[in-house]
């Protein structure tokens, strides 16, 4: 394989990865608060990884972020995610607390 190959192909995945936040993210931005929270709980407990879920967590950070919600309950040390408990919005607070 060579530099040209891995070049275009390397090129190809960020061109799929960036439609897919372009589409993720409209998703969440058209989404309520709750539906966001439910998001985030239907990750937990899934084993398993592709790259697509990375980019689809990434994405729902970012959405956390943009509406100003705290989600340092869940907030790992490298700034993912703890999928290992469900969540839920404490609205006075604008954060995400156990259930």
């Amino acid at each position: 394989v060579g530099p040209v190959t891995v070049f275009f192909s390397v090129m190809m995945i960020i061109i799929l990865k960036k439609g897919l936040i372009k589409k993720i993210s409209y998703s969440f931005e058209n989404s309520s608060n709750e539906e966001i929270v439910e998001a985030f709980n239907a990750q937990v407990g899934v084993l398993g990884w592709v790259r697509a879920r990375g980019v689809y967590l990434e994405t729902l950070r970012e959405e956390f972020k943009n509406r100003k919600i705290d989600i340092s309950v869940v907030k790992n040390e490298s700034g993912g995610f703890n999928l290992n408990q469900r969540v839920k919005l404490d609205i006075n607070k604008r954060a995400l607390v156990l259930e």
